[in-house]
């Protein structure tokens, strides 16, 4: 039987791994916004020390950019791992024998997050195997849907709030100007819509959804299967369909989680009280 203080070991790098992910996402998406800013600055000015500037700042931004999506894209990598290995550890008491390989790769500090108990993150008491593992997955995909599909949503608002603000300024000022301030006015509305309709922010309320979408169907199938007591292939299938919405998704946006706690464990409550998950002997 597997040790549930190394369970809970795994967990704690888990929560690290993607807590350092959201955190340089959320720089990611300052600094191309930041460049939005650049390109839109430089439509006011044809002065070439100045355009050399704002380019010499472009490139730094970008050089930034693209560090921290490489230490993104590490934290979120193991973060996947470590959910994959606890989904087998726990999930069903298999024995890794690379896990300890396997935890090298995790480098976020698990500092500041106390201490993390499996019992208190899954509701399930099942025994190991199938069914353990198919109620943690329609736990994680409850709670994982219910934050991508407010994050898609939070995304899709803010994108049209902007939409609407940038085009009701080129709607009021445009008329009362001359051809030449125009033409600015319009390279300043192109230069943040590249980045308002780009694939990390346009693209990445999209892929909230869609893995909301999925992580329904994952539910749905899974509640088919409790009534046939879990089949192995079912779960498994289940399982790595869930992994793989997951993984395809971006984090949901910072603090959507925290916002909604309390609602989302009221109604998971329900949901246990009509399933039995936790409740069983």
């Amino acid at each position: 039987m597997t040790d549930m203080s190394e369970v809970n070991i795994i967990l704690s790098h888990q929560r690290a791994e993607l807590r350092c992910a959201e955190i340089f996402r959320a720089w990611g998406l300052i600094l191309q916004f930041l460049v939005a800013l650049l390109a839109a600055a430089s439509v006011f000015t044809n002065d070439g020390g100045h355009l050399l500037s704002f380019a010499g700042l472009g490139v730094l931004v970008v050089c930034t950019w693209l560090v921290l999506d490489m230490y993104y894209r590490q934290h979120r990598s193991s973060g996947d791992q470590a959910r994959r290995l606890l989904l087998i550890v726990y999930g069903f008491d298999e024995v890794v024998s690379e896990r300890n390989v396997i935890q090298t790769g995790f480098k976020a500090s698990v500092a500041g997050l106390g201490v993390q108990s499996i019992q208190d993150y899954f509701a399930t008491i099942a025994p190991a195997g199938a069914s353990r593992v198919a109620e943690m997955v329609d736990e994680s995909a409850f709670f994982t849907g219910a934050i991508q599909r407010r994050s898609g949503e939070l995304m899709l608002l803010l994108l049209f709030i902007a939409l609407i603000f940038i085009g009701a300024l080129v709607f009021v000022f445009a008329p009362q100007v001359s051809g030449s301030i125009r033409v600015v006015i319009a390279r300043v509305f192109l230069a943040f819509a590249v980045f308002l309709l780009s694939s990390d922010v346009l693209g990445a309320a999209f892929a909230h959804l869609r893995s909301a979408g999925s992580m329904e169907s994952i539910r749905y199938r899974l509640s088919a299967a409790r009534g046939r007591h879990y089949p192995q292939g079912d779960v498994l299938q289940a399982m790595a369909d869930y992994n793989a919405a997951v993984e395809g998704a971006p984090l949901p946006l910072p603090g959507v989680y925290q916002r909604r706690q309390d609602e989302l464990n009221r109604v998971w409550s329900e949901y246990k009280k009509h399933t039995g998950i936790g409740t069983r002997a």
